[in-house]
């Protein structure tokens, strides 16, 4: 008997590519699975932003302003740090989020910009005078008010920052 031997026949997932992009004639492969559509990474975090806004009835930009409004260099513009679209590519902290700011407008920064501010007593222009401050080493109490180092605040391991929003002696 002469058995021939035949080679192994390797199945591949076809490769499907970002519904959005692909409305830009733009070529970026699918990362993510939503109904009938795939996105990237971008767009998925531009459409779940917008939904989330809606759902707490906040004003949701259009898909189009949404991803107008992304900074081209990726930097929060309150912080300065270089922000990602999921945990996938950095830690939470850095994921853009869609933040309202009390004057009506929308605009994208950090994950742990977005959180302080939603925490923070103080009025929107001095939250960001104080922020624009605060070095790596250091946080703003939501609670006194005050910069103060990282040592000075329990820590929270399910906080954006590690850290409870408030320091030790406000705490």
């Amino acid at each position: 008997m002469n058995l021939k031997r035949i080679a192994p026949v390797y199945f591949t997932k076809p490769v499907r590519y970002c519904t959005a992009c692909n409305r830009l004639d733009i070529v970026t492969e699918a990362e993510i699975k939503s109904g009938d559509s795939v996105y990237c990474l971008k767009h998925h975090r531009i459409r779940n932003s917008r939904y989330k806004a809606l759902e707490h009835g906040k004003l949701a930009p259009s898909l189009a302003e949404l991803e107008a409004l992304l900074p081209a260099d990726m930097i929060c513009p309150v912080c300065s740090k270089v922000m990602c679209y999921t945990e996938r590519e950095g830690p939470l902290n850095s994921v853009i989020s869609l933040q309202h700011w009390r004057d009506g407008t929308v605009s994208w920064i950090c994950h742990a910009c977005n959180t302080s501010h939603g925490n923070s007593k103080l009025p929107e222009n001095e939250w960001l005078r104080l922020m624009k401050l605060v070095k790596s080493n250091e946080a703003l109490c939501s609670t006194c008010c005050k910069i103060l180092p990282l040592s000075a605040f329990h820590k929270n391991s399910k906080s954006s920052k590690g850290i409870q929003g408030y320091c030790k002696s406000c705490g």
